[in-house]
Parts: structure tokens; C-alpha cells; sequence
């Protein structure tokens, strides 16, 4: 799947997500952790209508250790 196939893919899914989170939390404050990130992110922003500070990104990275797979967050 190319990066345009997830695009839009992704774009009707946090269409439909997202307006139905507005409609019924009005008040929400929206995380985002969706492929591709910056897409979706602005996205859900635009959609949404709301400032800047509801429509909050989630990035995080995997890092191989010794002991198998951890997370850390960026």
C-alpha cells in the first residue's frame, strides 16, 4: 500500500471518527495516533474546528534492546 493509498484510507476513517466525536462530545479533546501522522493530525484539526490545543498528536517510536522491544516516548 502506498503512502496516497493510506492517505486516503485513513482520511474517510478519521472523517467519519471524528464527526461523530463532535457530535456527541462536543467538549472532547482529540489524540491522534493515526498513519500518516502530520496528515491525519491536520486532518482532524481542520475537521474538527477546534483550536489547536483539543486536537493533541500521539508519536511514539519502537527501539530494539537487549531483552526484546521497548517503547519510548518522543
Amino acid at each position: 500500500m502506498s503512502r496516497d493509498d493510506l492517505l486516503n484510507t485513513n482520511y474517510n476513517i478519521m472523517k467519519s471518527v471524528v464527526t461523530e466525536a463532535i457530535k456527541y462530545s462536543p467538549g472532547c479533546i482529540l489524540i491522534i495516533v493515526s498513519n500518516p501522522l502530520d496528515a491525519m493530525a491536520q486532518t482532524a484539526y481542520k475537521l474538527s474546528g477546534f483550536p489547536r490545543n483539543r486536537v493533541i498528536v500521539w508519536r511514539a517510536c519502537w527501539i530494539r534492546s537487549a531483552s526484546g522491544l521497548s517503547l519510548r516516548m518522543s
